[in-house]
């Protein structure tokens, strides 16, 4: 049964997490797991979205895709769990390396809440010979307050580096401090955002995001120059009620920006080859 996200090819060998923030509470990937994946394609029976959970056949199987892919690394688990063991984590990266070192062309996407374990994965690894630079390491925010906890570990970890900003549940207004190149982190110059991906709740516990959040999020970026990705406004967006160029704007993203990603995706893949 395929469990791949509808912008990009998923790659998962290892799934399943725990609640750490308020973005979990409605969570996709667990839904699925307890439901139509309970007890098949090497879900546990028992609470199938338990975490870390390997799934050995997966390992290799980036390296059988002989076109360039856009990879979403774990979207159906968090990669750096505190339950994932860090040899595990490395076997995950000797397939990208591997496929980098193929020509293979795929850029892997990483995307976490656990930061501090990302870059305590990293600062151990300095030294190895299994990374490669055809992956991006990101984090998930749902609001300013949790962009301003996680971006600082994000930042010391290897770039280039990327944002999910879904489910907005709040305004990002920090967001301009961490775009673009070249930004101060504990006294030394590191890269900052170089992609933004945004989306609001969907289903029927939906929770509210603002078409007015979303506009501020993709000016900051395009100030910036950072490509912006809007996914979708989610079930239960509402434009603001002082702004009617908050709604046009929302609806014109939705239309354009996934074909402007494609574009930008094709640029990576060829520039990765």
């Amino acid at each position: 049964m395929s469990t791949r996200a509808y912008w990009t090819d998923s790659w998962n060998p290892v799934t399943g997490c725990t609640p750490c923030s308020p973005g979990c509470d409605h969570c996709y990937a667990r839904a699925m797991a307890d439901s139509r994946l309970r007890g098949k394609f090497g879900y546990p029976e028992e609470r199938p979205f338990q975490p870390g959970v390997v799934h050995p056949e997966k390992f290799a199987l980036p390296l059988t895709w002989r076109k360039p892919r856009l990879v979403f690394v774990g979207n159906m688990g968090d990669l750096f769990h505190e339950q994932v063991a860090f040899p595990v984590i490395q076997q995950v990266f000797r397939t990208m390396r591997a496929c980098h070192l193929a020509g293979l062309g795929h850029i892997f996407l990483l995307l976490t809440k656990r930061p501090a374990r990302m870059l305590e994965f990293f600062e151990r690894a300095a030294e190895q010979d299994f990374l490669a630079p055809n992956y991006w390491t990101g984090v998930t925010a749902e609001n300013d307050r949790l962009m301003q906890e996680r971006m600082p570990y994000l930042l010391q970890c290897p770039g280039p580096h990327w944002l999910s900003y879904e489910p907005a549940l709040g305004p990002l207004d920090s967001l301009h401090l961490y775009l673009g190149d070249r930004l101060a982190v504990d006294g030394r110059l590191t890269d900052g955002l170089s992609w933004v991906a945004a989306g609001g709740e969907n289903g029927r516990q939906a929770r509210l995001s603002l078409a007015y959040d979303f506009n501020m999020a993709a000016l900051d970026c395009a100030l910036a120059g950072v490509p912006w990705f809007f996914k979708g406004a989610g079930s239960a967006c509402q434009p603001s009620v002082t702004n009617e160029h908050a709604r046009l704007d929302a609806e014109t993203m939705r239309q354009h920006m996934p074909v402007a990603f494609d574009q930008w995706a094709n640029v990576l893949c060829e520039g990765a080859r």
